[in-house]
């Protein structure tokens, strides 16, 4: 029981990061309220010493990638999006788009 909802932690704080590609400490705790402090900050060094994400104490942000480049501006917009949380809906739109997959009209 403890090992899979482990897992579901740690699944859940990867989408984020990879959703977010930078996410604050604080960010993290608002996107994820069921994890208390203590376990958020185990699984962070957890994860940290794994290789598995990048944790700046020194800035409190936490990446996938090393060489992520942070960008204020998101940030900024991720504590409004947080703002509206209770309010928002996460959708992932996926299109792709083949010349190949559409009929071709062609004009005499």
């Amino acid at each position: 029981m403890y090992h899979k909802r482990h897992e579901q932690e740690t699944a859940e704080l990867l989408r984020c990061l990879s959703l977010y590609q930078c996410l604050t400490y604080g960010q993290i705790m608002r996107l994820l309220p069921e994890l208390k402090e203590d376990i958020l900050s185990g699984l962070l060094t957890r994860l940290e010493h794994q290789g598995r994400i990048c944790y700046n104490r020194l800035t409190d942000t936490v990446t996938l990638y090393q060489d992520t480049v942070i960008n204020p501006d998101t940030l900024a917009g991720i504590w409004v999006l947080l703002d509206f949380l209770p309010q928002v809906s996460y959708h992932t739109a996926i299109r792709s788009y083949s010349p190949f997959s559409q009929k071709m009209k062609y004009m005499k």
